[in-house]
């Protein structure tokens, strides 16, 4: 099982993420999945103000998110 991060580090990540990227201008639904586990992954594709970012959310099956990742090029930031 991965380390729970804290609210401290999401914090700090997504106001680097900002600082660097600007703020969310549009963004598209690119693909959903739905595993074995009840839990589904969507990928966004997103134009911020300073560049395009994929955007991964999972979320279980209690609606609650369980994976937030920002990939440029296939690769997470």
């Amino acid at each position: 099982m991965k380390k729970v991060r804290t609210k401290e580090y999401y914090s700090s990540f997504l106001t680097k993420i900002k600082k660097d990227y600007g703020t969310i201008i549009n963004y598209n639904l690119l693909d959903f999945k739905i595993n074995t586990q009840n839990t589904i992954r969507y990928n966004y594709d997103t134009t911020f103000e300073n560049g395009n970012l994929t955007i991964r959310i999972t979320i279980n099956n209690h609606h609650k998110i369980t994976g937030l990742y920002f990939l440029k090029n296939n690769v997470f930031l």
